[in-house]
């Protein structure tokens, strides 16, 4: 790397993580490989003073940091030293295991089949697959809420305790996976106490409904135990093994693994290396004819393709994500309202049309069927557009009702759960 840096890199830089920090995500930018030393790059913007200023006048056009062979990711903490002692990496290893013999164990005993399709069922009750997506949908939601809302995070946490013996009970296929990918975006966030307190109480439940003995039991206590889960390499080994236990019962292009690949691309994206997860789900997706796509297969695309523009977006190419966007609405459209009214609301942002976008979420928020971490999303990109106008207060009521409406649709998950 050069000794300086250029001023359009640094404009392309901050650029950038002005993007990502409006969504909460730290930043580890390299240029041409080098990682970037945050000190160095202050005392440049402070040696030249006029760059600040032209940037919050707007100058600086935003452009896609590949153009300067630059790259902005999330960073992985460290490694404790807990974790590097032998103990530590005995529990992983221990929970790998466990994982492998969970799922050969279920395929084995018959608690899990497939259909023609290669979708995996359970024979439990469909309650528990219902009460499986209140508590993901709840952790999504609480996912956007700062941590500055504790009486919030509290009483929206609660239906998630109370759902979560019949989920853990009905022993779905997708359920540690589920639960375990929005944990790791609550530890990545600012919601590490979050996190840890469902971790903690998955460990004490599993304990109680299953037994010492029992791998889910043991799947939980030892995630539990390992609290540097925002960890990469770590995560990234709970996928694989995950995904090959499931490969090996029910084929490579199967809809279980590829919902499997779908998740672990969602929590990879979130650590910043996610590339093997999403690329694997696009070739598997190309196979199929969209002729063919039923509501899960549309789902899946419409996971990778967000993960795609939110790349795009994060590099500065506002441009280019609205052309991502753009490119499967025809799909959006055929089996997901919310999501086309999302998409298009962010192409028009893209767009600069800033009443095209607020006309998109108004119209979305007003769809009764709403899912729960929709209306969050789409009320945030709302009140960032209102922000953007300058309408503050209007902006901080559009998020307000948004949190109560969803308070209020959690209230019939805790009726279910009882």
């Amino acid at each position: 790397m050069t000794k300086n840096f250029r001023e359009k890199e640094v404009f392309a830089i901050l650029h950038a993580m002005r993007n990502r920090e409006a969504v909460g995500k730290r930043s580890r930018i390299t240029i041409r490989g080098h990682v970037v030393d945050p000190q160095k790059l202050e005392s440049y913007i402070r040696r030249n003073g006029s760059i600040l200023p032209r940037f919050a006048k707007g100058e600086g056009v935003a452009v896609p940091l590949v153009d300067f062979d630059i790259a902005c990711r999330t960073p992985s903490p460290e490694l404790s030293a807990g974790l590097r002692d032998a103990e530590r990496n005995r529990t992983v290893e221990e929970l790998l295991h466990c994982i492998r013999d969970y799922v050969n164990g279920s395929f084995d005993s018959g608690t899990w089949f497939l259909d023609d399709d290669g979708n995996c069922y359970t024979r439990k009750s469909d309650t528990a697959r219902r009460l499986l997506g209140g508590v993901s949908q709840t952790l999504n939601t609480l996912w956007r809420i700062t941590a500055s809302d504790r009486a919030d995070l509290i009483r929206i946490l609660s239906p998630v305790f109370d759902s979560l013996e019949a989920v853990l009970k009905a022993e779905l296929y997708e359920t540690r996976a589920e639960i375990f990918t929005m944990v790791v975006k609550l530890y990545q966030s600012e919601h590490r106490p979050v996190a840890l307190m469902v971790l903690d109480y998955l460990a004490n439940l599993s304990l109680r409904i299953f037994g010492r003995r029992h791998p889910v039991a043991q799947i939980w206590r030892c995630t539990k135990g390992l609290w540097d889960l925002a960890n990469a390499d770590i995560v990234e080994k709970l996928c694989i093994v995950e995904i090959d236990a499931l490969q090996a019962h029910s084929g490579e292009a199967s809809m279980a693994v590829t919902r499997m690949y779908s998740r672990c691309s969602n929590v990879m994206y979130e650590l910043g290396e996610h590339h093997q997860f999403d690329s694997r789900i696009a070739r598997i997706l190309e196979s199929r004819p969209q002729e063919s796509y039923d509501s899960c297969m549309a789902e899946l695309c419409l996971d990778i393709s967000w993960i795609r523009m939110a790349i795009v977006y994060e590099e500065g190419g506002l441009a280019q994500a609205g052309k991502e966007l753009a490119a499967v609405l025809d799909l959006v459209r055929r089996w997901d309202p919310p999501w086309e009214y999302y998409w298009t609301a962010w192409i028009k942002y893209c767009e600069a049309d800033w009443e095209g976008a607020e006309h998109a979420c108004r119209v979305a928020l007003s769809e009764p069927s709403l899912q729960l971490d929709w209306d969050f999303v789409l009320a945030d990109l709302l009140a960032t557009l209102l922000q953007e106008r300058g309408e503050v207060e209007e902006a901080a009521k559009v998020r307000q009702d948004s949190l109560e409406r969803v308070y209020a649709r959690l209230l019939p998950l805790i009726a279910l759960a009882s």
